[in-house]
C-alpha cells in the first residue's frame, strides 16, 4: 500500500476543499478517504508545527481551532504521522536545496519512511522525494 504525506498546502487545501489542489491530488485524497483501518494518508507533525507558528505569527487565519482541524483531519481518516529523532538527524546530512526547516524534515519522513508526498512544491525533487500534483 502507498503512502501519502500532505505537504501543508495540501493539508489545508485537502482540509478546506481548495480549487488549488490539483486533480491529482484530489483524485489520491478520495482514493485514500475515508478508510475503515490505518490510513495511507499522513499528516506530519511538523505540518501542523508550521501552522501553528504561521497562525501565532499572524501569517495564517483557520475558520477554526488548530485543535478543531486536528480533529477533523483525523475523523477524515487521516493519520498524525509522528516526527522521530530520526527525522530530526536526517535533516543535518541533507544538501541545502530547501531553508524552510518544515519541508527539510517532510522531505527526510518521506525519504527514511518511504513515503509519497503530495505537494507542488518542485524543490522536494531536488532531495529524491517521490513527489506527486
Amino acid at each position: 500500500m502507498t503512502r501519502y504525506l500532505l505537504d501543508t498546502h495540501s493539508f489545508l487545501w485537502t482540509l478546506s476543499d481548495d480549487p488549488q489542489l490539483s486533480s491529482r491530488a484530489r483524485e489520491i485524497v478520495s482514493l485514500t478517504l475515508p478508510v475503515k483501518s490505518e490510513s495511507s494518508l499522513l499528516v506530519s507533525l511538523a505540518s501542523l508545527w508550521e501552522i501553528a507558528i504561521k497562525i501565532s505569527r499572524g501569517r495564517l487565519t483557520l475558520g477554526c481551532s488548530l485543535e478543531q482541524m486536528t480533529l477533523q483531519a483525523r475523523e477524515a481518516g487521516m493519520t498524525l504521522w509522528p516526527l522521530q529523532a530520526q527525522h530530526v538527524t536526517c535533516v543535518a546530512t541533507l544538501p541545502f536545496h530547501h531553508g524552510d526547516p518544515f519541508d527539510r524534515v517532510i522531505a527526510a519522513q518521506c525519504l527514511l519512511d518511504d513515503l509519497t508526498l503530495v505537494s507542488k512544491d518542485l524543490i522536494f525533487d531536488s532531495y529524491g522525494v517521490r513527489r506527486i500534483w
